[in-house]
């Protein structure tokens, strides 16, 4: 065997095609056709070739799963060494970004009214299509699926929280890097000396040890809550370590937001920008204090992911943007028309429900910022882990008295009413578009978030596991490109690679779940 093609899986299609084509198919199907046209036979006898026929096809289909099974079971390398050893990387770098929440509701209305430049020349230049999640559309079970190709009975990542085993129904703690039980694909790429660099991405804290930097979900949220008790040590936040303190500067501090940006975005009336000022926390369903503080995590996102493009790109970066908590709150003022007649307050809609398309211009502006400080050998693919839709109920007004908490009252009387509410949820159908490299131009594709993970590998000209759930969408990859780098299979990178999880005090794992509840993600 050709070593350049040893773990090279598709010896199983070629396999199923030869014995379907060559030895049974064809003979079988001219067997019966001509047997058919010289006999004319009774209903009973053909009625038995049909069953004779269907019976071939189900052995035919088994002893090519046989044979797969057989395939796949020499091809698993034993070293990791001597798998990178066989492997021919590309030069291709990877630019992974995900917009939680992010639909095409919102984007092809929005391109055709010329206010999405950026999307638009990806999408034209490129290729586009649903990316379709899976239920319940839980944002760290999706976005950790997408990174390692897996199912969240397979990865473990399966909720937000992980109860205490002891008390199941006391002290829940924040699902974490450390309750994955798989390889993800920086994990993967790193002993085929390709980098990695991901900012934000849900359940990367602690920061693993990778060849590259990991910017953990809970740097960005260091100023929206307190992650830790009171005088804890705050370990992990980043790989290396030094980086916490190199990005301290990036940070976007949401007790002193970034107002002028914001009321750029949404014309507030002095009494919401009151609210806002006032907002300790995010509270739940209260649309003004959620924008305040995701905004200002966007913010410190977007400034620390181009300072570390100015250090170098990684062969793979990714990058974690949102429009999802805002959809949530603002989509009875953005689509009025979804709800109940005289429900939605259609003066305040002219005014607020801009607030959703205008972020979506501050995303499409952002990429255009992204994509000039990258590599022009880049491939630039863009996913959500789920769109949106109306849940066809608005907030509520309640008295500032009940959340108390969570303003200040000096700026507040407690006789103010705040809206409180969801009425924005999640849809099934998310966005992917690709471009850039060897992307072809113009195709539309039907894929899902197991997709994403095998499909980058082969880009990087990196071995796809079998393991994993999804498929390489070759249907979007120029066919020279394959050629050059043919997509190759082994069994499996778990056992290959050791995993080194950081060691965590239980003492300084976070426990405040405010902020999702705030979100409305958990209760």
């Amino acid at each position: 065997m050709n070593k350049n093609t040893r773990y090279n899986f598709s010896i199983r299609d070629q396999l199923f095609t030869v014995i379907w084509e060559e030895c049974m198919f064809e003979p079988l199907l001219k067997t019966g056709q001509q047997t058919l046209k010289n006999k004319k036979s009774s209903g009973g006898v053909h009625r038995r070739m049909k069953d004779q026929f269907i019976y071939a096809i189900i052995i035919i289909m088994s002893v090519a799963f046989l044979c797969s099974v057989y395939a796949c079971s020499r091809q698993q390398p034993s070293s990791i060494e001597e798998l990178v050893k066989e492997t021919h990387p590309s030069n291709l770098k990877i630019l992974l970004v995900g917009i939680d929440g992010a639909t095409f509701s919102v984007i092809k209305p929005m391109i055709k009214e010329g206010r999405l430049p950026q999307l638009k020349k990806l999408m034209d230049e490129g290729v586009q299509g649903i990316l379709k999640s899976q239920e319940p559309m839980l944002s760290p079970c999706i976005w950790t699926s997408m990174v390692t190709g897996k199912d969240r009975k397979d990865h473990g990542i399966d909720s937000f929280v992980v109860s205490n085993p002891q008390l199941p129904n006391k002290n829940p703690r924040l699902m974490n890097s450390g309750h994955r039980k798989t390889l993800a694909i920086w994990n993967i790429i790193g002993p085929f000396a390709k980098s990695s660099g991901f900012i934000g991405w849900w359940t990367s804290w602690p920061a693993e040890k990778v060849y590259g930097w990991t910017i953990s979900n809970y740097l960005r949220h260091d100023n929206i809550l307190k992650w830790f008790p009171e005088g804890k040590v705050r370990d992990h936040l980043t790989y290396p370590e030094a980086l916490t303190n190199e990005l301290q500067p990036f940070m976007v501090n949401p007790m002193d937001p970034p107002l002028e940006e914001m009321c750029e975005l949404v014309a507030l009336t002095q009494e919401e920008l009151e609210q806002v000022k006032a907002a300790q926390r995010a509270i739940m369903g209260n649309g003004l204090s959620v924008y305040k503080f995701s905004y200002s995590v966007q913010r410190s996102t977007e400034e620390m992911a181009l300072h570390m493009l100015k250090k170098g790109q990684p062969d793979l970066m990714g990058i974690f943007l949102s429009v999802d908590q805002v959809s949530h709150h603002f989509w009875h003022f953005y689509r009025p028309d979804e709800f109940p007649p005289g429900s939605v307050d259609l003066i305040k809609a002219q005014r607020l429900g801009k607030l959703i398309p205008n972020l979506y211009e501050h995303e499409d502006r952002y990429l255009s910022r992204l994509l000039a400080a990258t590599d022009p050998n880049t491939v630039v693919i863009i996913v959500s882990d789920h769109g949106f839709q109306a849940v066809r109920q608005k907030p509520e007004l309640k008295p500032v008295s009940q959340v108390a908490g969570y303003f200040d009252t000096k700026q507040l009387n407690k006789k103010d009413t705040v809206a409180i509410g969801l009425s924005g949820d999640h849809h099934i159908d998310g966005i992917f578009i690709a471009q850039g490299g060897p992307i072809k131009k113009g195709e539309i594709v039907s894929a899902s978030i197991f997709d994403v993970f095998p499909t980058i590998l082969a880009l990087m000209g990196l071995p796809v596991p079998v393991d994993a759930k999804g498929r390489v969408l070759t249907e979007i990859i120029e066919p020279a490109f394959l050629a050059k780098h043919p997509v190759k299979h082994i069994r499996s990178y778990e056992g290959l690679i050791k995993r080194t999880k950081p060691s965590v005090s239980k003492d300084i794992e976070p426990e405040n779940l405010d902020m999702l509840r705030a979100l409305g993600y958990i209760k």
